[in-house]
C-alpha cells in the first residue's frame, strides 16, 4: 500500500520562494519607481578581519533598476570583501549578478543577507 505524499503541508511563510512566484520585473518597476534604500545584513566573520564582517547592517540608496553587481560593488567599497566572495539572498532567493533588484521584487527597506561564498566543498 502506497503512502500518500502530503501536498503543501507547510504554511506559506515556511515554503521556499521561487523565481516563478515573483512579479514580472517591468510590473515591479512600474509600481515602485525612484530611489529606495536597501539594507544589507553582514555576517560575523572575525577570521576575515580585513573584510570588516562584524554583523552590522549597512544601508545603501539604490534604484530598483540597479543590478545585483552594482550592489556588490557598493558592498566591496564598504567592507573590502571581494565581489567573487559575496553571496546575496533575499526571502529565500539567491541573487545572480546580472539581474536587477526589481527582478527579485526587492521592496524599499528590504534587508538583504550577505554570506561568504564558499568554494570547493572542503569540510571544516
Amino acid at each position: 500500500m502506497a503512502v500518500p505524499i502530503p501536498e503543501d503541508d507547510e504554511p506559506a511563510s515556511k515554503r521556499p520562494r521561487t523565481e516563478d512566484a515573483l512579479e514580472p520585473e517591468m510590473s515591479w518597476l512600474a509600481k515602485h519607481s525612484g530611489n529606495i534604500t536597501v539594507q544589507v545584513s553582514l555576517p560575523q566573520a572575525p577570521e576575515r578581519s580585513e573584510w570588516r564582517l562584524d554583523g552590522r547592517v549597512l544601508s545603501f540608496p539604490v534604484t530598483l533598476s540597479s543590478t545585483v553587481a552594482d550592489l556588490k560593488n557598493n558592498l566591496q567599497r564598504a567592507t573590502n570583501m571581494p565581489i567573487a566572495k559575496q553571496k546575496l539572498h533575499y526571502e529565500g532567493l539567491f541573487f545572480k549578478d546580472t539581474n536587477s533588484l526589481a527582478y527579485y521584487n526587492v521592496s524599499p527597506g528590504a534587508v538583504i543577507q550577505l554570506q561568504v561564498k564558499e568554494r570547493g566543498g572542503r569540510k571544516k
